[in-house]
């Protein structure tokens, strides 16, 4: 490996660590899962398919957010301050409080309707499977699902360019 590619190398790790850092992972949580991903990423051959730089970023984002979410529902079980930090630790619900807050003004930002606030609420206040969602809204399961889909990746994207890791499309 030469030294442009290493270089190159450090700076996708560099981007990973900040995405999963700005997801609320601990710093030691970060630095393993953006390990893992820069391994996952060598492994499928991407470094060799000649990416563009932002094409190239957007595959270590979703790489990245996926590796994060995938820690997280595997420790599930376990309260999530296992992966995101303990309320014991100085300032852990400061944190908790910063990213409530976080995503409420995503949610006013995206400028999401009275329909997809209640969908949110439903799915992740209550905490209803999908199934009772449909249930509830008298409604096909994949509507549901494609709804949901489609707010959560609006939030996502502008999550991305408020944290100030993605740039605002021109």
């Amino acid at each position: 490996m030469d030294a442009m590619d290493q270089e190159r190398e450090t700076r996708r790790h560099a981007f990973a660590l900040r995405l999963l850092l700005a997801l609320g992972a601990r710093r030691d949580d970060a630095e393993d899962l953006a390990q893992d991903v820069m391994l996952r990423f060598l492994e499928r051959g991407y470094q060799d398919r000649g990416l563009d730089e932002s094409r190239e970023k957007a595959l270590l984002a979703r790489m990245t957010y996926n590796a994060f979410v995938d820690r997280l529902r595997r420790f599930a079980r376990r309260p999530t301050e296992a992966l995101v930090g303990d309320p014991a630790e100085a300032g852990g619900r400061d944190r908790r409080l910063e990213r409530a807050a976080f995503v409420r003004d995503l949610v006013a930002a995206a400028g999401l309707g009275a329909d997809a606030v209640e969908l949110l609420e439903l799915r992740f206040g209550r905490d209803l499977t999908l199934e009772e969602i449909a249930s509830h809204r008298d409604c096909h399961l994949n509507t549901v699902r494609n709804h949901l889909r489609e707010i959560l990746g609006r939030l996502r994207a502008l999550a991305l360019v408020e944290s100030g890791l993605v740039r605002r499309a021109s």
